[in-house]
């Protein structure tokens, strides 16, 4: 039987005053980490028009494996020093 298909959501509220970093880091380093992973398809994220500082992110993965898989598991252990400070 093939795989089905998985997919990670996160929700997230930011400070207004780390906003800005919060975007740079996401879109320089977050989702192409992300992508870098075997088995994740995509990322896509979304704020909430009626609470601007509210993001919602969306990963397609190939299957619920590529979640459990030495490389994700790995970025989860050992963030990057940038990761850890926007944590």
């Amino acid at each position: 039987m093939p795989a089905r298909p998985g997919l990670l959501a996160v929700w997230n509220d930011i400070a207004a005053e780390d906003e800005a970093e919060f975007n740079a880091w996401y879109v320089e380093e977050h989702v192409p980490e992300r992508l870098g992973i075997a088995g994740i398809l995509s990322a896509r994220r979304y704020r909430d028009a009626a609470a601007p500082l509210s993001y919602a992110a969306i990963y397609d993965t190939d299957s619920l494996a590529a979640l459990a898989s030495p490389a994700y598991l790995e970025r989860l252990a050992n963030p990057t020093p940038r990761t850890r400070l926007i944590m």
